[in-house]
């Protein structure tokens, strides 16, 4: 058959960019194992990551890696069984699964943004109400099972406001809002959390046109209910219970038990605070083109005929009822880079930036001292 060119595709990517993230996600992961090092700061557990950039005025994405990774070139005129065994093996980390957009994981401390999104918007917390965080949180009337959750390493940070929260990473702080509104469910509903999390674009696919997004998981009292059914009917023991608890809620509250989020939506998440609260599609294609003339360079931006561009696409939006509490957070998430307290103050004053950055982390090593 008679062979016709293809079109071009014009993609978001930064080559400089994607490259810098593919070469420092293999450093860092080799920094990690435990044949370099192992002390309680590298933990030695490293053996896989992702990096996502991107531009939180459009969604653009400029870097997408995962590691471990393979060459594409290996693909060209067909694989061998035995590599496609090598590249899809657990033993060997699964090379062609893309972390960034299908694996999920448990955010963390990252997950807080969202929980101080729905103290705010419910009302229970305002910016300036002050919590006295003795490092340990004590269920009110509980007498059995666990009954008390904790700081890491207990620590105590004593006068603490929801900036102040964010900064040294506060987990009682967090722990509170988890506990009162489910409480307080009469009130606020019994997944205000969620719904703020479903509001940042969590539990559901972004829509980057890519194939194999994973939607996450954001758990709540309706969706335990049916998995715990669905799976008891199934004869499988995945669940131990299909009633939500109090302590479901203080775990969703600091990112973990039925939270599990892909690094995409993470920082799709945060792009959408940075840029004001507008949640936009991701996109990695800007545009599709042709020659006008074979015979002169594709790359001639005289000789482009452009079959099809790709506007920036809205996906919804994250609201503050006061402009004063949306900078509480904000300063709150740059104070952990440049605050003597913050947990990644370390970090951004051992390689200082050339303008402030605002940030979130699951686990930072505290600077000693």
């Amino acid at each position: 058959p008679k062979l016709a060119p293809g079109n071009d595709v014009w993609l978001t990517i930064d080559v400089d960019l994607q490259r810098l993230a593919e070469e420092q996600l293999a450093a860092m992961i080799a920094s990690r194992n435990p044949s370099v090092s192992c002390d309680r700061i590298t933990k030695c557990n490293a053996s896989e990551g992702a990096v996502v950039v991107m531009d939180p005025r459009d969604g653009s994405v400029l870097a997408l890696a995962s590691q471990p990774g393979y060459d594409p070139a290996e693909l060209v005129n067909g694989i061998s069984t035995d590599l496609w065994r090598s590249l899809t093996d657990d033993a060997r980390g699964k090379p062609m699964f893309n972390r960034a957009l299908a694996g999920t994981f448990a955010p963390g401390s990252t997950f807080k943004l969202v929980t101080a999104h729905a103290g705010l918007t419910t009302g229970f917390i305002t910016r300036d109400f002050v919590y006295n965080d003795g490092g340990v949180y004590r269920l009110e009337g509980c007498t059995s099972g666990k009954c008390e959750f904790t700081n890491a390493g207990r620590q105590k940070n004593y006068a603490t406001n929801l900036t102040k929260a964010l900064t040294v990473s506060s987990d009682t702080y967090f722990y509170r809002i988890g506990d009162q509104l489910w409480r307080g469910r009469a009130t606020y509903g019994d997944q205000p959390i969620q719904d703020s999390a479903f509001a940042f674009g969590f539990g559901s696919r972004t829509g980057i046109a890519l194939a194999s997004e994973a939607k996450g998981r954001i758990g709540t009292p309706k969706w335990l209910a049916a998995a715990y059914a669905e799976t008891q009917a199934q004869g499988r023991k995945v669940f131990d219970r299909g009633e939500w608890r109090v302590g479901d809620s203080i775990n969703v509250s600091v990112g973990q038990g039925l939270v599990d989020v892909t690094p995409l939506q993470l920082v799709n998440a945060y792009a959408t605070f940075a840029n004001g609260g507008t949640r936009w599609v991701p996109h990695i294609v800007s545009l599709v083109s042709r020659p006008k003339d074979m015979a002169k360079p594709a790359v001639d931006l005289e000789n482009v005929e452009v079959i099809r561009e790709y506007r920036p696409e809205e996906a919804g939006k994250v609201t503050f009822a006061d402009p004063a509490d949306y900078l509480a957070v904000y300063q709150g998430l740059q104070g952990v880079t440049a605050r003597g307290n913050g947990t990644a103050e370390a970090a951004f004053s051992a390689h200082p930036p050339a303008w402030a950055v605002a940030g979130r982390c699951t686990w930072c090593p505290r600077r000693s001292g």
